[in-house]
């Protein structure tokens, strides 16, 4: 019987030390964010199941892009946000860097922001539930030594005192356009930084478009599956 339990033991152990190797070399493989998302993201409806780029081609390369400012001038329900997500949660897990998430309001923008997007996230991925060690705040989550803050524009003193090496701008045109120069200020010092302004267009020449005009003004285009005809 002895030798059993000892074989026994034996096979758990050569089991536990082939899953912690693959684990360990599917760790090495992800060098990008949507690599990242693709192994760890889980989703719910409408498309559930791992993250998937089939969907929203465009993505993959908003993602995986490295530039120290970018501007994502969109339409509404493109995946931005959702991409924006895959960023902050790739720079937490792989980089070990600290972010800034900006909202418009505190109330209600980045507490429903907290409830329905950044909780569900952890919900759906194990993986995620795991690298967090602290998120009863509302506006300040913990994953080890890093940091997910979460933030209203309109009150300067939030934004204060939060150094970070990432910057989500999420709906940028809602903001108050006063103190998004302050929020790009929170990477001062930073030897890693982007900063990253994202939002449906308003007016022109106000927002989002003054910072496009501004920019290299790319245009993702990507092949239909089905039709083969490039689109914008």
């Amino acid at each position: 019987m002895e030798a059993l339990i000892n074989i026994s033991n034996s096979n758990d152990l050569k089991a536990q030390f082939a899953r912690t190797l693959s684990a360990g070399l599917k760790r090495k493989s992800i060098n990008s964010c949507s690599k990242w998302a693709e192994h760890y993201r889980i989703m719910g409806m409408p498309f559930p199941g791992p993250w998937t780029h089939d969907h929203h081609p465009w993505l993959r390369a908003i993602e995986d892009c490295e530039a120290e400012l970018m501007i994502g001038k969109k339409a509404a329900q493109m995946g931005f946000t959702e991409a924006a997500l895959n960023k902050v949660f790739y720079k937490i897990d792989v980089r070990g860097m600290s972010c800034l998430y900006v909202l418009p309001a505190s109330t209600p923008d980045a507490s429903d922001f907290s409830n329905s997007r950044f909780d569900p996230a952890l919900e759906l991925s194990p993986h995620l539930r795991d690298m967090f060690s602290d998120v009863k705040n509302v506006g300040h989550k913990r994953a080890g030594a890093a940091n997910l803050y979460i933030r209203g524009s309109r009150s300067r003193a939030q934004l204060k005192s939060v150094p970070v090496s990432l910057v989500i701008c999420d709906e940028l045109d809602e903001m108050i356009q006063a103190n998004i120069e302050m929020i790009g200020e929170r990477m001062s010092g930073q030897q890693e930084k982007q900063l990253f302004y994202l939002s449906t267009p308003t007016l022109a020449g106000f927002g989002i478009d003054t910072h496009f005009e501004l920019s290299s003004q790319l245009h993702y285009v990507f092949q239909c599956m089905r039709c083969h005809r490039y689109t914008e």
